[in-house]
């Protein structure tokens, strides 16, 4: 009975063993007939990304970061000058000035001032610029006081016949009022709108209205009538023509 049995086992165990190889050749041509149709795709095609890259290259192929253009700067120049203003930092801290004195022209080292009114000069040797009061400032000669110059930046919409006007009254006080017209050895202030003056014989003051790089200006001198006056105008003169806008 037990040989019988044995024998019942080796005979069944030959077919399910065949079965079994079977099925395993199956799947492994059945895989390399899927692995064979994806490479002849990909030559087929070779846009087509490989399986599992997931970025168009084969795997294994090295990839290649694309350069990034720089964002482009902003272009400066120097010294941004115009009627709209000059950026502080475009401005030197000295600059050297021409003065006429007694006929001679000299050169002398100007000092940068920058006002709160939004312009600004350079000062000869010997003057200080400071600001006397919201929307005024001073120009002081070091060795004597009594001679100035206030500074005062008209709005835009400044009414230049009444400014004038308004100087005119305030010349009064002083004395005759005078004006000059074209007959100035500058020609930069043959150009200002209004240039009036008026002396008591002890001192002389003088207001000149003028449009410089498209902004309106009000230039008080005050001049006492002393030794220490020699100079005092065309030096005045020569710091008025120093003015910038800034923004």
């Amino acid at each position: 009975m037990r040989r019988k049995m044995s024998r019942w086992y080796a005979v069944m165990a030959v077919p399910l063993t065949i079965g079994l190889l079977s099925a395993c050749t199956q799947s492994e041509m059945a895989q390399d007939k899927t692995s064979g149709q994806t490479q002849q795709a990909q030559q087929n095609d070779p846009q087509k990304p490989a399986v599992g890259t997931g970025d168009g290259k084969a795997a294994g192929q090295a990839q290649t970061p694309e350069p990034k253009t720089p964002a482009a700067e902003p272009k400066t120049t120097g010294h941004e000058m115009n009627q709209k203003g000059t950026t502080v930092k475009s401005l030197p801290k000295n600059k050297t000035i021409e003065v006429t004195l007694e006929g001679m022209k000299e050169k002398k080292k100007g000092t940068l001032f920058k006002s709160e009114q939004k312009y600004y000069l350079y000062t000869l040797p010997g003057f200080t610029a400071t600001g006397e009061e919201p929307g005024k400032d001073m120009i002081l000669v070091d060795r004597d006081d009594r001679h100035f110059m206030r500074i005062e930046r008209f709005p835009s919409d400044v009414n230049i016949a009444d400014a004038i006007n308004n100087a005119k009254e305030e010349l009064k006080l002083t004395g005759e009022v005078n004006e000059h017209k074209g007959d100035l050895a500058d020609p930069f202030f043959n150009q200002a709108k209004a240039y009036l003056f008026a002396s008591d014989g002890k001192v002389t003051h003088a207001i000149i209205i003028q449009e410089i790089k498209g902004q309106k200006f009000r230039f008080t001198l005050n001049i006492a009538g002393t030794e220490s006056s020699e100079g005092m105008i065309p030096s005045f003169w020569a710091m008025i023509k120093t003015i910038g806008i800034l923004k």
